[in-house]
């Protein structure tokens, strides 16, 4: 989606799927073997909700 949206209410959409996935990251606990790789893509996706909130703003 993020690769077509084109108004707000895309971008707004786009940037609530990206806060989600994040939430779901962080809920992976320390126990898990997956833990190390969630965090990183905690990272990698706050970036993506960053340049999605940027885009909403810019529309």
């Amino acid at each position: 989606m993020a690769q077509s949206a084109k108004s707000r209410a895309e971008w707004d959409t786009v940037a609530s799927f990206w806060q989600e996935a994040i939430e779901f990251m962080k809920a992976v606990p320390p126990s898990s073997p997956n833990y190390k790789v969630a965090r990183d893509r905690v990272v990698q996706y706050q970036r993506n909700l960053d340049y999605a909130r940027s885009a909403a703003n810019r529309q």
